[in-house]
């Protein structure tokens, strides 16, 4: 994780997303970095692992590519998954 957290407001924090979220939809999409091949979470660890705790296996998630040639090289360019 780039930015880390103090572990009783990481605690209080996905706890709290874990108790009263009940339907990942409600949750804003995190955002994931694609760098050379590879996504990593930007925005959204305390959604993540809120999610994780309820054992959800699915969550919106933004893919943000850095170089228009880098979405076009991946998996997803032309995919139905991928809005443009």
């Amino acid at each position: 994780m780039k930015y880390r957290t103090p572990a009783d407001q990481w605690n209080e924090r996905t706890g709290r997303i874990a108790s009263t979220v009940s339907d990942p939809a409600q949750l804003p999409p995190a955002i994931a970095e694609y760098q050379n091949g590879v996504l990593t979470l930007a925005d959204g660890n305390h959604r993540h692992e809120g999610a994780r705790r309820k054992g959800w296996a699915t969550l919106w998630v933004l893919i943000w590519f850095n170089h228009e040639a880098e979405w076009r090289a991946s998996e997803w360019f032309g995919s139905s998954n991928c809005a443009s």
